[in-house]
């Protein structure tokens, strides 16, 4: 039941770099997916710790 929120951020997280992946770079939000990508993998980083 607890992994349940986890897998939740994982999935995301792998929506996150894929949606960057086909944003182009000059986009307006390319440099917001770049962060909200960073933030969810520290995250994820962080409890696998």
């Amino acid at each position: 039941l607890l992994y349940k929120p986890i897998d939740r951020v994982t999935r995301s997280t792998l929506v996150l770099h894929d949606l960057l992946k086909h944003t182009p770079a000059d986009h307006p939000d390319y440099p917001l997916l770049q962060d909200a990508l960073r933030i969810s993998q520290n995250f994820l980083s962080s409890i696998n710790e």
